[in-house]
């Protein structure tokens, strides 16, 4: 070349190092970094370095080598002690357990005709992802394991699992209807033993699913220009019992015989919900 590669080429993938070289057959894991960057210096460049962009895998992993290197540890050492230790990251890993792999995202691939999608495995990795005599690379092993990290349920710091999945979709449910002002699509979410005591002792203004009909449409008539943030705090399931906690904040215009009055709202708010045949239905906390 006209001028020996750079670390700035490598990271940009303008060093003209190819994807990949012979030897890294049939997967990219195989063989440790070392063997793979020495076979990258016996493989001839796709074009001269700053010549042009092209992605390449062997260029990250020079990168990766160059780390192990000066830091005298191997780079996944290296990654564990210096980025994934420091920030907390639990659930990073080149090597993920078989309770990690569950909470990988899959890979898919065009069905049959070109029709829906199918599963299929990442070809240049070899399975399964548990086995820890495979090596990592450099930037596709990090990426991979950073998958790993806990799901969260849209919007909330909550772990996204299948018991709370049903439930969340219930709350969301019901703060898009609010939002509509669309009292059908709200009562169609609560229980036929819909009972609200709010909170006082007296049962003056007890709710019960009859009520509710009565008043939510004439409560969501007198409204304007609602809007309405409904934030999902924490959720519980206790077999076919659940409750969130939910934070409201709302802007609205109140519509009097004196004209409409501006109002803004904030609440923390405890719903209730129970599991009635395959559905979650809000039994109290509207």
């Amino acid at each position: 070349p006209k001028h020996p590669i750079t670390v700035r080429n490598v990271l940009a993938h303008t060093s003209g190092l190819p994807f990949a070289s012979a030897i890294e057959k049939p997967t990219l894991d195989v063989l440790p970094l070392s063997a793979r960057v020495r076979s990258y210096a016996m493989t001839p460049l796709d074009f001269e370095p700053d010549s042009r962009y092209s992605y390449s895998n062997a260029g990250i992993n020079t990168a990766g080598r160059i780390v192990e290197v000066v830091s005298g540890m191997s780079l996944e050492e290296f990654m564990d002690k210096r980025l994934f230790q420091p920030l907390g990251m639990k659930d990073t890993t080149f090597w993920p357990s078989e309770q990690q792999v569950e909470r990988v995202a899959k890979s898919y691939k065009p069905g049959p005709g070109g029709k829906g999608l199918e599963v299929t495995t990442v070809d240049q990795l070899h399975y399964p992802l548990t086995d820890r005599t495979v090596h990592p690379f450099a930037l596709l092993g990090l990426l991979f394991c950073a998958a790993c990290s806990p799901a969260l349920l849209p919007g909330t710091e909550i772990q996204s699992t299948g018991e709370n999945r049903p439930v969340y979709a219930t709350v969301r449910a019901y703060a898009e209807a609010l939002q509509r002002k669309d009292a059908v699509a709200i009562l169609a979410l609560v229980a036929p033993d819909y009972y609200d005591t709010a909170g006082t002792p007296g049962p003056e203004d007890d709710l019960d699913r009859a009520g509710l009909e009565k008043v939510l449409p004439a409560d969501l008539a007198r409204i304007d220009s609602l809007r309405v943030d409904v934030g999902v705090k924490r959720i519980e399931v206790n077999g076919d019992q659940a409750f969130a906690e939910l934070f409201y904040e709302s802007y609205f215009r109140v519509n009097t015989p004196n004209g409409a009055v501006p109002r803004r709202e904030s609440d923390l708010h405890l719903m209730k919900l129970k599991r009635v045949g395959a559905e979650w239905k809000i039994t109290s906390g509207l």
